[in-house]
C-alpha cells in the first residue's frame, strides 16, 4: 500500500510550526499531537511548551511576542491533531494565556487573545467570552479582538446545551452594557452564529435564536429614543444581513416564523426610522436598515436553498465596516 499523503497545506503548517517551536527548544511531538488522549509524558511536554511560550509573550520585545503567538497559531493550525487534544492541552494552557491578558500589557494581552483562539475547544470558547464582558475586561480593543474570534470559535467547537446555554446567555447580558459598535456586531454576530451552527443541540439553537432577537430589538428601541448613539445603525445593519444570509434554511418553519415575529418590533420602529432617521444620523444608513428589515419581512427564511421566495424579496448584501 502506497503511503497516504498530507495536504499541501498541512505540510507547510507543520514545518512552520516546527521551525518556529525549534527556536525555543521546545515542541510538541507528532505523537502527543494526534493522541486521543494525553499521558504524563505528553502533559510534561505541554506544559513545558506553556512555560516557553509564556516567557516569550510576557517580552517587551514586539518580535519575542509574535513569536509566542506563532508557537501556539502555527502548531495548532495542524488539521491532524485530534479534538481531545486540543481540549486536554487548552486546559494545560488557558489559566497562563489568561495570566498574560490579565497582568500584561495590551500588545501582549491581544497576542495572548489571539492565542486562545486556536484551541476550539469549549474552556477555550468560554474564555474568550469572559473577555467580551465589558465588566470584567475594561480595554475595547481587547473585547474587539476576543468577540472577533467568538463566530470562528463557535463554528469550531462541538457544545453540548448546557455549555452553548452559558455562553450565549453571558454573551446577552454584555450586550446592554457595551458601548462600542464594532464590539457589540461581533457579540451579536455570536448569538446568530450560534443559532445555526450544526455544532450545536437544537435547544442551544433556539436559546440562541431567542436572545438574538431580543438584542436587535432592545438596540432599535434605544436607537429611536435616542438613548443609543445613531452610530449604533451600523450593528442593526450588520445584524439583519447576517440574518437574511445565514438563517435561511437553517431551520423548520414554525421556528422561523417564531423568529420573524419576534423581530415586529424591529420592523415597525425600522420602517420609522428609514423615514425620519436622527438629526445625528447618517440617513443612508438607516435607510439601508428600513430595506434590510422589509427585505426579511418578505423572505421565506424556511426556504431551502434555490427554493422561491415571497415576492418582493431581495438579496441582502452585508454593509461595510471598518
Amino acid at each position: 500500500m502506497a503511503p497516504q499523503k498530507l495536504p499541501i497545506c498541512a505540510v507547510f503548517a507543520a514545518l512552520v510550526a516546527s521551525t518556529t517551536a525549534a527556536q525555543t527548544g521546545v515542541t510538541l511531538s507528532d505523537r502527543s499531537l494526534k493522541s486521543p488522549t494525553m499521558d504524563a509524558s505528553s502533559k510534561q511536554e505541554a506544559a513545558a511548551f506553556v512555560q516557553a511560550a509564556a516567557t516569550l509573550l510576557r517580552s517587551d520585545d514586539p518580535s519575542q511576542v509574535r513569536k509566542g503567538r506563532e508557537m501556539y497559531v502555527k502548531t495548532f493550525a495542524r488539521p491532524e491533531i485530534s479534538p481531545a487534544y486540543r481540549t486536554a492541552f487548552a486546559a494545560i494552557a488557558l489559566p497562563s494565556l489568561k495570566e498574560v491578558v490579565a497582568t500584561e500589557g495590551a500588545l501582549q494581552g491581544i497576542n495572548a487573545i489571539e492565542s486562545i483562539k486556536v484551541f476550539n475547544s469549549p474552556d477555550a470558547l468560554t474564555a474568550l467570552t469572559e473577555q467580551a464582558s465589558p465588566m470584567k475586561q475594561k480595554s475595547p480593543s481587547l473585547r474587539l479582538v476576543a468577540t472577533s474570534g467568538l463566530a470562528p470559535a463557535i463554528r469550531s467547537t462541538d457544545l453540548n446545551t448546557a455549555q452553548a446555554d452559558s455562553i450565549v446567555k453571558a454573551i446577552a447580558s454584555y450586550i446592554d452594557k457595551e458601548t462600542d459598535w464594532m464590539v457589540l456586531a461581533y457579540e451579536i454576530q455570536a448569538l446568530e452564529v450560534m443559532s445555526t451552527s450544526a455544532r450545536t443541540s437544537r435547544e442551544g439553537q433556539g436559546t440562541a435564536r431567542v436572545l438574538e432577537a431580543s438584542a436587535i430589538n432592545a438596540l432599535v428601541a434605544k436607537i429611536r429614543k435616542g438613548t443609543a448613539a445613531p452610530e449604533m445603525i451600523q450593528v442593526v445593519n450588520r445584524s439583519l444581513a447576517l440574518v437574511l444570509s445565514d438563517q435561511l434554511g437553517a431551520s423548520d418553519a414554525t421556528a422561523m416564523a417564531a423568529f420573524k415575529k419576534s423581530l415586529e418590533p424591529t420592523f415597525s420602529a425600522l420602517e420609522y426610522l428609514g423615514k425620519s432617521p436622527p438629526a445625528e444620523g447618517d440617513p443612508a444608513l438607516f435607510t439601508q436598515a428600513a430595506r434590510l428589515a422589509d427585505t426579511l419581512q418578505k423572505t421565506r427564511l424556511d426556504s431551502k436553498p434555490g427554493a422561491p421566495r415571497d415576492r418582493g424579496a431581495g438579496t441582502a448584501k452585508a454593509p461595510g465596516t471598518r
